[in-house]
């Protein structure tokens, strides 16, 4: 019997490593995604590149991860890449908003081979967990990474600073200081054992001196804060805030926690509505919070606190065993720097 034909090479389409000749066809895809993202969920697309910006940073891929570009008869139809990286002591590759976009109306059969072609390469080089962002308006997108074995790992959510709608308890909520930093990295630490428990079940890897030299730095930054809510000398719990990394005009909570034993009387709210304001006094139209999708505490909180998902991080966890049946690979597929 004949070996059956890949659909997809019978419409032409072929998925061929990214190089340096396919940066102009990769901009026209992500200006095509940006335009639709822009119409859907308009916070987020504001943060994707426009053309003037992407093709320096599509161009920044080639060498620095795998990437790799779908071809219609010479055109360009949809582009994967992605960042290899440390995690938690294994490798872990991750494509954010910016690095996957496809313009074709076949986008979840095209998706499918592009991540054909970017699990064997990153499972090559041992890289066995695998991540990408996607919009949550972005429904197609969701269910194609969904039938890829993806799963909801963080959630990302945001709300207006305007009129905070909630109310909190009746806590001292002041900004941190040098002399908060033991409590706060004691919080820190809190925060991770919390996170290794049922239903999360994350595994703790700590490194106190970069929590340290992390809220160091934050505590030295002018456009950047950490607010505590104090009883006496103890802290109750903090919120740490910042400019977005990627859509403008927002400001981020970063870590944040309520210490054990303070949890639903309020402390967290009234943080949060001090951060709100600090937001709004700075000029921020919106704030955005990340948060782990099985934490039924957080997830609670946020929603009901007026944070509306609107990029899911999804994830994929490999059984390492498949290296067995993959031993064979060499060359190129196991020798890139990344």
């Amino acid at each position: 019997m004949a070996a059956a034909r890949d659909p997809l090479a019978l419409m032409g389409v072929e998925v061929v490593p990214l190089t340096p000749v396919h940066v102009d066809a990769s901009v026209r895809v992500l200006a095509a995604a940006r335009d639709s993202l822009l119409r859907i969920e308009p916070v987020l697309g504001e943060g994707l590149p426009d053309p003037s910006v992407s093709r320096e940073i599509i161009a920044a891929t080639v060498d620095s991860g795998p990437a790799f570009l779908a071809l219609r008869e010479g055109d360009g139809v949809g582009f994967l890449a992605g960042t290899v990286r440390s995690h938690g002591g294994s490798r872990l590759a991750h494509t954010r908003l910016h690095q996957h976009a496809v313009d074709a109306s076949d986008r979840r059969d095209i998706v499918r081979r592009l991540y054909e072609a970017m699990a064997r390469r990153v499972t090559a080089i041992g890289c066995f967990r695998h991540q990408i962002d996607v919009a949550v308006a972005d429904a197609l997108a969701v269910q194609t990474w969904f039938e890829l074995g993806f799963a909801v790992d963080q959630i990302k959510g945001v709300r207006a600073c305007d009129a905070v709608g909630f109310t909190g308890a009746d806590v001292k909520v002041r900004s941190a200081g040098p002399g908060d930093l033991d409590k706060l990295i004691a919080l820190a630490v809190d925060l991770a054992r919390f996170h290794a428990s049922p239903p999360m079940l994350a595994p703790v890897f700590l490194d106190a001196l970069a929590i340290s030299r992390d809220m160091e730095e934050a505590l030295q930054k002018e456009d950047a804060t950490i607010l505590v809510a104090v009883d006496g000398d103890v802290n109750l719990g903090m919120m740490q805030v910042h400019p977005d990394g990627s859509m403008p005009r927002v400001a981020t909570i970063g870590m944040a926690m309520v210490a054990n034993g303070q949890r639903s009387r309020g402390v967290g709210s009234a943080i949060l509505a001090e951060v709100l304001e600090w937001a709004r006094n700075l000029g921020y139209q919106h704030c955005a919070v990340g948060w782990t999708s099985a934490n039924p505490l957080s997830d609670r909180f946020w929603r009901s606190r007026g944070f509306k998902p609107v990029r899911y991080s999804l994830a994929r966890q490999i059984d390492e065993r498949v290296s067995w049946a993959n031993a064979d690979l060499k060359g190129e597929d196991i020798l890139r720097p990344w």
